[in-house]
């Protein structure tokens, strides 16, 4: 007897509790009644995955307020894209206007069947690499988004070039003690800078990879997520880099120099490593099946990217060993700009890459 009265008390809380939530819960539901409903265009996506009706080729482009047309990244057709107001129409609306638009408000149907063949054989085609390592890959870094990330990463990159060319001065002068001090700048300074290019690049290679003609994924002003970016970077790099130490000490046997074979053979393996990773998801996974095959099915593909490759990088170099004979405190500054488009553009024609990888694969 002595427990009743706490027993009575707590169900008469019990039973407040459930009024209050069931009196929050009835003004929640007229809230969500009142509130007006949600404007068709809100729930259109920003870009629809579409298909070039001459190769088959698919990839994502983004969505206008009315239609619109794109160049194809395989063949450079034109690709009909929906607009808004298209897309917010319903699906037979959509598919009866589609009909119409293809075969005539009165033609007969049996037009778009017969062409299902002939489509079907279009996508059987190899995809041309050539228009995806050339259409909108060399102003990329000047595009509307990317504009703004290539200015910080300029900025960045003539940092890290004075803060070297600093320390050389500052050594050839005796000052230890500064030295000491510059390295610790110069490392902060490559590590923010090329961390902030890693977080960069990886969104760019995975989008575009994966159909996609502009990036949104771009990285959070947080330096330790860019840290940990540049480590997956480095990370691969160095699994690259210590199979073509190995290669470098073979080819030194037979033919006396090392430094020529390592940084060939790191050109080569570096972006196998790279897209191996990103597809496994892991940088313990330094090579995956669906790359190895890409070497054989793709060799095209490979071959062009590092041909464009070599023509784009070997020019921030060239113009850098040219500069140092004029002035060598203003070179990193004129050439920190071109450094860093050559980075993006890099990231986006390995992006390309892996884009013509898998537009090649068998569909079923």
């Amino acid at each position: 007897m002595a427990d009743g009265p706490d027993i009575t008390a707590a169900e008469d809380r019990d039973q407040r509790r459930r009024r209050r939530r069931r009196a929050t819960d009835s003004e929640s539901a007229r809230a969500s009644d009142d509130r007006p409903p949600a404007e068709p265009h809100s729930r259109i996506p920003q870009r629809v995955r579409v298909t070039c009706p001459e190769c088959g080729a698919r990839f994502r482009a983004a969505v206008a307020v009315a239609r619109r047309t794109t160049v194809c990244m395989a063949c450079s057709a034109d690709v009909p894209v929906p607009g808004r107001d298209e897309l917010a129409r319903g699906p037979d609306e959509r598919l009866s206007t589609g009909r119409d638009r293809r075969r005539g408000a009165d033609g007969p149907d049996d037009d778009a069947r017969s062409d299902a063949p002939a489509v079907r054989r279009r996508r059987r085609k190899q995809i041309d690499p050539w228009p995806a390592f050339f259409v909108g890959v060399f102003g990329f870094p000047w595009r509307e988004g990317v504009f703004s990330r290539w200015l910080l990463l300029s900025f960045g990159c003539s940092i890290v070039g004075i803060a070297s060319v600093m320390m050389l001065y500052v050594a050839a002068m005796g000052i230890y003690s500064a030295v000491w001090a510059l390295r610790m700048a110069w490392g902060w300074s490559c590590i923010l800078t090329f961390g902030y290019a890693s977080a960069c690049c990886l969104p760019i290679i995975t989008e575009t990879a994966a159909g996609g003609d502009r990036v949104e994924g771009w990285p959070e002003p947080y330096w330790k997520d860019w840290a940990l970016d540049l480590a997956r970077v480095g990370l691969t790099a160095l699994e690259a880099a210590a199979v073509a130490f190995g290669i470098a000490k073979l080819a030194e046997l037979g033919t006396g120099h090392f430094w020529l074979p390592f940084l060939a053979a790191v050109y080569v393996l570096f972006p196998i490593a790279m897209l191996s990773s990103m597809h496994a998801d892991s940088v313990l996974v330094p090579l995956t099946p669906g790359v190895l095959r890409s070497l054989v099915k793709c060799w095209s593909a490979w071959l062009m990217f590092y041909g464009v490759v070599a023509l784009v990088s070997v020019a921030w170099p060239g113009l850098l060993v040219l500069g140092f004979g004029f002035n060598e405190w203003l070179i990193p500054i004129a050439t920190a700009p071109l450094m860093s488009a050559v980075i993006l553009i890099y990231a986006r024609l390995l992006g390309r890459l892996g884009w013509v990888i898998t537009q090649t694969r068998p569909r079923g």
